[in-house]
């Protein structure tokens, strides 16, 4: 959702009849610029986001999403010429997960919040559910 408002195209993509490896696919190019690498960190937020909106507990896949925050994070620290040293997700730094995390739910709920979420997540349930049938 947070990937198609900042106009990048891609998928969702996932294991519906287990219920696991969920993960947005971008077809979109990702933009090597400071603008573009931010709009990568927030598409990654894009999960978090949604749960918080929800109020349901983080799943495992955040650490993936925040894996791909971190690779766009460092990428970020470079074009700016700012150190930043990480080896995993558990590096991620708390001042900037709380921005992107806050600007993720900002962004969904500027698109319609918990409603649009549901109501999206039904529409892409209901396509993974017509591919396997």
């Amino acid at each position: 959702m947070i990937a198609n408002a900042l106009g990048y195209e891609g998928y969702i993509t996932g294991d519906i009849k287990d219920n696991k490896d969920f993960r947005f696919v971008q077809t979109s190019a990702i933009k090597n610029s400071i603008q573009g690498l931010k709009n990568q960190i927030l598409i990654a937020f894009g999960g978090l986001g949604a749960e918080k909106i929800l109020d349901i507990p983080l799943n495992f896949g955040h650490i993936g999403d925040l894996n791909i925050a971190c690779k766009h994070l460092k990428e970020l620290s470079s074009l700016e010429n700012k150190a930043f040293e990480f080896k995993n997700y558990l590096d991620f730094p708390e001042k900037e997960y709380d921005y992107y995390l806050n600007q993720s739910q900002l962004v969904l709920n500027q698109i319609g919040g918990k409603n649009a979420i549901l109501k999206y997540g039904k529409e892409v349930y209901n396509k993974m559910l017509d591919k396997i049938n």
